[in-house]
């Protein structure tokens, strides 16, 4: 994916911000690039209470969030979006989102752990990718078969 980044900060119009939620909601991608292409920034009011990138996580559509992502001026609103895909157990959202600058550290670890069933048999392969890879990213590691885990160098 092309990243278009284009330094415009400024805060769209209630009216221009809503018709870019609605371009990310119903996933028009080469709309949107379109819209970074053509030097319109993706600063929302604080009035509408959602980011293009949030709207782009909850439809779930990957090179939306990766256009998006790749374009976003603000760690705030980067970190926010690691949040919200942890919520939603993307783990290919996670990495993506960590890859363009999210910090794995500002992600309270215990949602994570919470998020994790161990006694749970169905338990996909994706939660438990989730699960060790976040537990590599915070330095944890597998002390024994009985998921024990403790904190390297302890």
């Amino acid at each position: 994916m092309a990243h278009i980044l284009l330094l415009v900060s400024e805060t769209l119009s209630t009216i221009e911000a809503k018709q870019l939620l609605q371009l990310c909601k119903t996933g028009r991608l080469f709309d949107v690039q379109n819209w970074i292409s053509s030097g319109n920034s993706l600063s929302v009011p604080a009035e509408l209470k959602t980011t293009p990138l949030r709207v782009a996580l909850d439809t779930g559509f990957f090179s939306l969030v990766e256009l998006l992502v790749s374009n976003e001026q603000s760690q705030v609103l980067k970190n926010q979006a690691l949040d919200h895909a942890l919520s939603y157990r993307r783990l290919d959202l996670i990495e993506l989102l960590v890859s363009h600058g999210a910090e794995i550290s500002s992600v309270p670890f215990v949602e994570a752990l919470l998020l994790w069933d161990p006694t749970n048999s169905l338990l996909s392969r994706s939660r438990r990718r989730l699960y060790y890879w976040l537990s590599f990213c915070r330095g944890l590691r597998r002390k024994n078969s009985n998921h024990a885990w403790s904190v390297a160098g302890v």
